[in-house]
């Protein structure tokens, strides 16, 4: 079996991440109730997801309160006739602002590992 074949959870998350253009975001309000929204996403070089939010967006302000969040990213090609037949990755953890060069963007032509 070639390495190209053998299955990467690591490799096939960071493809997802790579092509994925916009991801569902999930936040708190303020009374603990969940909120989800559409945001654009990419990767860092190191292959760290990023998120692009509004600082006017309620999800923004959620984060700013309480940086618990999800996130779930869905590969092109799944959104067809049936939205479950395509990769699909869910992340979650606290985010915080990035701390790199706000001038660097995010990179879509990371390679996998």
């Amino acid at each position: 079996m070639s390495p190209e074949q053998i299955f990467s959870p690591v490799r096939a998350a960071r493809e997802i991440l790579a092509t994925a253009p916009a991801a569902s975001l999930g936040t708190l309000n303020a009374d603990g109730t969940p909120f989800v929204s559409l945001a654009a996403i990419g990767q860092m070089a190191d292959g760290r997801p990023t998120v692009w939010i509004s600082r006017l967006a309620v999800h923004t302000q959620n984060l700013e309160r309480d940086p618990r969040a999800s996130l779930l990213a869905v590969a092109p090609g799944g959104e067809g006739a049936d939205p479950l037949a395509g990769g699909r990755l869910t992340l979650t953890g606290r985010i915080s602002r990035s701390v790199d060069d706000p001038q660097a963007g995010p990179r879509r032509d990371h390679p996998l590992r």
